[in-house]
């Protein structure tokens, strides 16, 4: 059943509650429930994670070294774990509201599960920028050299580059990330805290 309809059929005891419930849900043409929003938000969200998924398998090939492809192989199995949890967590997420169930409760249900997903996302983030990083500055002075690992980390400067690299590219990619997990999911979450909190004045 429809949201929108499951809520006008839904017919609480308290008349002013039902003026809140309404004015809740009450949407412009053409735009959707929030809970609908952060849905379509979590597939498009799985889609570009898949691409990306594909292209990380597609570069194996021309890994010019195994240590590189151990990189590789490390951030495709954080992104299969990343898009395994992103697919549980919008199983989770009702398609639709019936007219029994509460609304409120649910709606209450999704804020509290979507900000614990998108923090663990955000954090684990961490565990894996410094080995990106590592990764692809490995990339690319092997590609730009045509050096070994091993001939290239007997040079010190190379090491102080690496550690400038990771003190300003992970705080970047975090907070980089942080943005863009609020743009993407945050807001339609913020969505669903005003809806809450127009049904609960």
């Amino acid at each position: 059943m429809d949201l929108q309809l499951a809520f006008a059929n839904w017919q609480p005891q308290d008349p002013a509650y039902d003026q809140r419930l309404q004015a809740a849900t009450r949407q412009r043409t053409n735009s959707r429930h929030p809970l609908e929003r952060l849905r379509r938000a979590i597939r498009v969200n799985l889609t570009f994670a898949a691409v990306i998924t594909v292209g990380y398998l597609a570069l194996f090939p021309f890994m010019p070294h195994p240590l590189v492809m151990v990189f590789l192989g490390v951030m495709l199995l954080y992104n299969v774990w990343a898009m395994v949890n992103t697919w549980q967590h919008y199983a989770r997420i009702p398609a639709s509201v019936s007219a029994m169930n509460d609304v409120l409760a649910e709606m209450k249900t999704q804020v509290t599960a979507t900000t614990v997903w998108m923090k663990l996302h955000v954090r684990t983030g961490l565990l894996i920028y410094p080995l990106a990083i590592t990764g692809g500055f490995l990339l690319g002075a092997l590609l730009g050299t045509g050096a070994t690992p091993a001939e290239l980390m007997s040079k010190p400067p190379l090491w102080w580059i690496l550690g400038a690299a990771l003190l300003v590219l992970v705080p970047l990619c975090h907070y980089t990330v942080k943005w863009m997990t609020h743009l993407a999911f945050g807001v339609h979450v913020e969505a669903l805290r005003r809806s809450i909190a127009e049904l609960e004045a």
